[in-house]
């Protein structure tokens, strides 16, 4: 119909209707290209909002985990040095054997689970967030857990030397009682074992190799420096972290689409 009208104003040479004609057109074509833009947008912000979401949750996980692991590490530091002054003395044990043995075995463990960091590559690959000044509120964080897996959960060459000192039957006692994994990620260290440990016929040759081994005091400083280090900057990490929620749930608040 509207063609026919333009073709029959062309006719009669009347251009007043063709240019309005023409501009009912290109104003329709423009009001419906931004309303596709518009929902377009609409569509995406929340999508983005999602991700953000998702990534407030990822650092929101990561720092309870990292409670966890500051206990853990606490207990690594703890085991490790009271067990150094007694191997540095070279002195009987007596009636502390089983206890300084467990301390060691503490000294030894490696916090087995990584930083999750899942969700900020994959909104990196996909260029959100957009919004720059986000990106650089969120960066310092993520680049605080970049490599930390080299400074205390890289398995030290201290962790493979006491172990080989370790009775077969004295390790399961070890690993049976003083240490558990609860709900497949927190990592716990306990003493529930020492009686048994104080009990079982391995304790004393297990003593006298860890007193014989010459390397064994140095391996453990190095261990030991590298968990002191983790534990004065967990506190700082954690304030990262709590920064970069903050500012996601800021942008996600004050986002238009937040509304929807």
């Amino acid at each position: 119909m509207l063609l026919k009208r333009i073709a029959n104003a062309l006719r009669r040479q009347d251009w007043l209707p063709v240019l309005i004609e023409f501009l009912i057109v290109v104003v329709g074509i423009f009001v419906g290209l931004q309303v596709s833009n518009w929902n377009e947008e609409r569509v995406f912000a929340n999508q983005e909002r999602a991700f953000l979401a998702q990534l407030h949750d990822e650092i929101d996980g990561n720092l309870r985990s990292l409670a966890y692991r500051e206990a853990f590490t606490r207990r690594v530091v703890d085991g490790g040095e009271a067990a150094l002054d007694w191997i540095d003395e070279r002195s009987d044990c007596e009636p502390f054997c089983a206890e300084r043995l467990v301390d060691l075995f503490h000294a030894s463990q490696v916090w087995g689970t990584a930083h999750s960091t899942a969700t900020a590559e994959e909104l990196q690959r996909i260029g959100l967030p957009r919004d720059l000044s986000l990106r650089e509120r969120i960066r310092p964080y993520y680049q605080y857990l970049s490599g930390w897996e080299t400074v205390n959960q890289t398995p030290p060459p201290f962790r493979e030397r006491f172990r080989g000192h370790l009775d077969p039957g004295l390790a399961d006692l070890l690993w049976r009682d003083c240490y558990r994994i609860n709900e497949g990620q927190v990592e716990i260290l306990t003493h529930d074992c020492t009686e048994a440990v104080r009990m079982h016929p391995g304790l004393s040759d297990t003593v006298a190799r860890i007193i014989g081994d010459d390397d064994l005091p140095d391996l453990l400083r190095f261990w030991l420096v590298q968990n002191i280090y983790a534990l004065i900057h967990y506190p700082e990490m954690a304030a990262h972290g709590r920064a970069a929620m903050a500012s996601i749930a800021h942008a996600v608040e004050r986002d238009p689409a937040a509304g929807d």
